[in-house]
C-alpha cells in the first residue's frame, strides 16, 4: 500500500504550496487524488511532448477539473522541456511552438495559476551577435504563443543555466511572468536574495528543491542551512505558488518536514 502524507499543509503558508504530479507511480489523476488533500496546488508536469503525454485527453482534463473542486485545489502547469521555442532549426522551432500552444489551449479550462516555460539557450557563446539571434527566435515564437489569446502574465519563464539578464528585456517587452527556480540558482552559485529582489514584481511561481555536490532536485534538507535561512526569508515575502519540485514520496515528505521546521 502506498504511503500518504502524514498531515495536511493546506493554508499553512502565505503562499500556495504545490507538489508535482509525479510523486507516486501512476497517472495524473491518481497523483492528484493522493496529494490533493494535503497541498494547495498540484504542478502538472508535461516534461515530454510524446503522443501519450501531450496533450492530456479530454477525460483526463475533466477529471482534473472535478478533483480541483472536490479537493479545493488549484493547478500550475510545467510545459514540455524536450522541445524548444528557441531551437535554431526553423522546422523544429515551429513544431515546438505549435505543440506548446496546443497544450496551453487544452489546460486553459483548469485556470492554471501559471504555465512555466523553459527557454533554452542554444548558442555556444554569449557574444552580442549570438544573443541577438537567439532573442530574435524567442520573440517570434512568443508572438505566436501570445497571438492565441493567452495573457503574457500567464506564462512564467524559468530561470535555467544561463545568465537570466539576457532575457530580461524580452520578459518585460512581452509582459511575461517569471518562474524563479531557487534550486537552479543555488546549483549555479547565484545569489537567491538578489535574484528575488530583482524580479519579485514578476515572480508568479517559485520552484524549490535541494541542490548539493553537483546535483539538484534533491530533498530540501540537502540544502546548506545558511542558504535555507535565506530562502525562508524570501518565502515570507511571497504570496504566489511554491512548488517543492522533488519527484518521489520520500523526497517530498522530507522536504515538507524541512520547510515546516525552518519556517518555525
Amino acid at each position: 500500500m502506498l504511503p500518504t502524507l502524514p498531515r495536511s499543509y493546506k493554508n499553512r503558508f502565505p503562499f500556495r504550496l504545490a507538489a508535482p504530479s509525479y510523486i507516486y507511480p501512476g497517472d495524473y489523476l491518481f497523483n492528484i487524488e493522493k496529494l490533493g488533500p494535503f497541498v494547495d496546488e498540484i504542478e502538472l508536469l508535461f516534461f515530454q511532448c510524446l503522443p501519450e503525454n501531450s496533450p492530456p485527453s479530454n477525460d483526463e482534463i475533466q477529471g482534473m477539473k472535478r478533483l480541483s473542486k472536490k479537493l479545493d485545489l488549484s493547478y500550475n502547469v510545467h510545459l514540455p522541456t524536450d522541445i524548444s521555442i528557441a531551437d535554431p532549426d526553423l522546422n523544429r522551432r515551429r513544431l515546438a511552438t505549435k505543440k506548446i500552444t496546443r497544450l496551453m489551449d487544452s489546460v486553459s479550462v483548469l485556470a492554471p495559476s501559471s504555465m512555466t516555460l523553459h527557454i533554452d539557450y542554444h548558442e555556444k557563446t554569449f557574444l552580442k551577435k549570438q544573443v541577438k539571434e537567439w532573442r530574435g527566435r524567442v520573440e517570434k515564437s512568443l508572438e505566436y504563443l501570445l497571438s492565441t489569446g493567452t495573457p503574457g502574465r500567464g506564462i512564467s519563464i524559468e530561470t535555467l543555466d544561463y545568465p537570466f539578464e539576457i532575457i530580461e528585456g524580452v520578459i518585460r517587452d512581452y509582459d511575461l511572468s517569471i518562474c524563479l527556480d531557487l534550486g537552479h540558482l543555488v546549483f549555479h552559485g547565484r545569489d537567491v536574495e538578489q535574484a528575488f529582489d530583482r524580479y519579485m514584481d514578476r515572480v508568479s511561481i517559485i520552484h524549490l528543491h535541494g541542490a548539493a555536490n553537483g546535483r539538484d532536485h534533491l530533498k530540501l534538507g540537502a540544502m546548506e542551512k545558511k542558504t535555507l535561512t535565506k530562502i525562508i526569508g524570501i518565502l515570507k515575502r511571497f504570496s504566489g505558488s511554491v512548488c517543492l519540485e522533488t519527484f518521489s514520496y520520500e523526497k517530498l515528505r522530507d522536504s515538507l518536514d524541512t520547510l515546516e521546521d525552518a519556517w518555525g
